[in-house]
């Protein structure tokens, strides 16, 4: 039997040899080496065992093996010496993001430490680069505040003194990130608007992009509107990173191809940027695109009311993120049973905890679903209180995170249908600054903001106003190729035309909704056109 001795430097003349033949991009040949580098490390050949460490991670990542660049990262950091702080926080940060692309969400416990780790030696660097390992939800339901960390990028702020433009506005990002969960939009607003100037400081286009890319998932809901998505997506940066070599990069772009046109309401621009996505999870077989595929794709399944597509790639991204430990997995599957619900007429019969509501007067999201299934089964005196209760400041304090469209949406409807004149001119006020926006949000698509402008107009009886907005909605949710929100649409114009006696209208829109329908098993609205047509009779 072989010696430690004998067996460390056989390894090493073996590195030495491979050394020799191998390539560049070698993933499997860069594997090997580090192995036999890493064998050879009790014979005084740490440094190449580390550095063929990294260099096989580097070519994994390339590679779209995210798990097998974390193991060679974790590797390296094992051969580190304790007193190498840098490499050390390095190695453990760059083990963690490639955790986190290979759907290891629980790679963020590592965040803290890290930035802590990097804290000791003043690499703000570092520093950031471990702020940034995040995966939370946009969403402030049911997110605990982290005070540990708000506390430690306060306090990064404060000793970071004169940086670059870059370095500000990460950290910038990374506290406005943490301060959807204590609900101080007015400082996320300050921190975000700051962020904007610093990017027009960054000649890269690449990094103003990536940081535009934080800023957006930082910044009020509120101030996300159809100029601002525009401006995104039209910008050169945009076109430079959509054709980006490295998957992950591209990421970013492809992303915001398909959200903001859902967003604009460009249905066909949208579906391309789904389809980019998809390529891509096939092509490359990345395990955090394959993750994200299911999600986006049962979003889309709503917007063309194909409910047993939607429940089937529900299912399969429960599975996939039960596997990888993503968060907030019960909070878009019950997104998705209340679409479908709706669409099927059961939406008021879903479970009490689903439709649960919080003690309290604010309209939050919870308590929007809960009055449309309310209005769903024709419960107008519920209705009636809710917005009262709810909108006694006038819908001043809805919550502005991630799921305000879905607030929007639901909040206004039901105004509309309540006939609460204070709630609905409110609404029409807020609606009316952007109605080109269609209520979209991460699970969510819940038509154009000019259909509930229609339904609002209808409430106060301003004929024209609202018959101009129904057309509008139609025009708009055909663009969008929606049938869902087409045949509501159609049948809201129809009730619209009924109060108005204009039974010849009705009866157009009745069946142009049927038409629209067709096939699909939207219950809900098809039963609706059929209510209507007894109207009739």
């Amino acid at each position: 039997e072989l010696s430690s001795t004998k067996r460390s430097r056989l390894h090493r003349k073996t590195a030495e040899a491979l050394e020799k033949l191998r390539t560049e991009d070698d993933l499997a040949g860069a594997g090997e080496l580090a192995y036999h580098w890493s064998e050879a490390s009790s014979a005084g050949e740490t440094v190449k065992a580390i550095d063929a460490a990294r260099h096989a991670a580097e070519l994994a990542l390339k590679a779209a093996a995210p798990m097998e660049a974390a193991r060679w990262y974790a590797h390296a950091l094992e051969l580190t010496d304790e007193d190498n702080v840098r490499d050390r926080a390095e190695f453990m940060i760059l083990a963690a993001h490639a955790r986190l692309y290979g759907g290891d969400a629980d790679a963020e416990s590592d965040s803290l430490p890290a930035a802590r780790l990097a804290e000791t030696i003043d690499d703000l660097d570092l520093v950031v680069q471990a702020l940034e390992l995040a995966v939370r939800t946009n969403l402030s339901l049911g997110e605990a505040v982290d005070l540990e960390r708000i506390e430690f990028i306060e306090r990064t702020i404060e000793r970071m003194g004169d940086v670059t433009p870059e370095l500000r506005a990460r950290v910038y990002c990374s506290l406005a990130l943490q301060l959807i969960y204590t609900g101080d939009v007015t400082r996320r607003a300050e921190l975000t608007s700051a962020v904007d100037a610093l990017i027009g400081e960054i000649d890269d286009p690449l990094l103003r992009y990536r940081i535009g890319a934080l800023c957006q998932r930082a910044r009020p809901w509120s101030t996300l509107t159809t100029d601002y998505y525009r401006s995104r997506i039209n910008s050169s940066e945009h076109h430079v990173v959509l054709a980006h070599d490295d998957v992950m990069v591209r990421y970013d772009a492809v992303q915001n191809e398909w959200f903001p046109n859902l967003v604009l309401g460009d249905g066909a621009r949208a579906r391309a940027g789904l389809a980019m996505l998809d390529e891509m999870a096939i092509r490359t077989r990345h395990p955090f695109l394959e993750d994200m595929v299911p999600f986006w794709s049962m979003m889309f399944h709503l917007v063309e009311g194909d409910l047993a597509g939607c429940e089937r790639d529900k299912q399969l991204m429960i599975d996939r993120w039960t596997r990888h430990a993503w968060p907030s997995i019960e909070i878009y599957a019950t997104s998705a049973d209340a679409q479908m619900a709706r669409e099927s007429g059961l939406l008021p019969f879903l479970s009490d905890e689903v439709l649960a509501v919080e003690d309290n007067s604010v309209p939050t999201v919870r308590a929007g679903i809960a009055a449309i299934a309310r209005k769903e089964a024709g419960d107008r005196d519920a209705v009636v209180q809710m917005v009262r209760q709810r909108g006694r400041n006038h819908f001043r304090d809805v919550i502005d995170d991630a799921a305000l469209p879905i607030v929007y949406s639901t909040w206004s409807e039901a105004a509309a249908y309540a006939g609460a004149v204070d709630a609905i001119n409110a609404w029409y006020e807020r609606l009316s600054n952007d109605p080109e926006l269609h209520f979209t949000t991460g699970g969510w698509y819940l038509g154009s903001a000019t259909r509930n402008l229609g339904l609002l107009c209808s409430a106060l009886g301003r004929d024209n106003e609202a018959m101009d907005w129904f057309a509008q909605a139609v025009a708009a949710h055909e663009r969008m190729r929606t049938p869902p929100w087409l045949a509501r649409t159609l049948l809201d114009w129809a009730d619209h035309e009924l109060t108005m006696g204009r039974r010849d209208a009705v009866r157009d829109h009745v069946d142009r909704a049927l038409e629209v329908i067709g096939d699909l098993a939207l219950d809900a609205s098809r039963n609706r056109a059929a209510a209507l047509r007894v109207r009739l009779a």
